[in-house]
């Protein structure tokens, strides 16, 4: 990732460094992983970035969300179950660690189920209360000094949400 221009993939052959594609959106990435054509960017602003290799020359946004804290690393694993011995094809959990001294788990979710997840969470957050009476949806949606996005944050489903619902 370039650090002030978001990520760009690049390719090395003959001696020679040539651009494959980028992330058209300004973002100052803090951290990222990358896996085949899916990347995740954590941002200076405090943000979730997914980007999938979509054509020849673009990274789009599949997901992207307000975290609250600066991410500074990625790294596969598990903070509670060991997976490295895991004979079945299910993708890893992946853990990020931030500045504060947080730290924090991306858990893959099946097809199926994460779409009724993405159905159950904006009910949740009609009914359910939140600290100081905070708009969840405006407190989570993607923001930085480049841009602001009206709506909801996409893509990612938030845990915390969809833990006071198990409670």
């Amino acid at each position: 990732g370039d650090l002030m221009r978001s990520v760009s993939v690049l390719k090395f052959t003959g001696g020679k460094l040539t651009e494959v594609a980028r992330d058209y959106n300004a973002n100052w990435t803090s951290a990222l992983l990358v896996a085949d054509d899916d990347m995740l960017c954590a941002e200076a602003s405090h943000n979730l970035v997914a980007l999938r290799q979509r054509d020849s020359r673009c990274l789009a946004t599949v997901a992207d969300m307000h975290l609250g804290d600066y991410v500074s690393c990625f790294a596969f694993g598990s903070l509670a179950v060991d997976h490295s011995n895991s004979t079945d094809d299910r993708p890893r959990p992946l853990l990020f660690g931030c500045a504060s001294g947080m730290l924090g788990c991306i858990i893959p979710v099946i097809d199926r189920d994460a779409e009724k997840l993405h159905r159950l969470a904006p009910v949740l957050v009609q009914h359910l209360s939140f600290a100081a009476d905070l708009d969840y949806n405006a407190w989570r949606r993607f923001k930085n000094d480049a841009k602001y996005l009206d709506g909801t944050f996409t893509g990612f489903l938030d845990g915390d949400l969809l833990e006071r619902f198990l409670d």
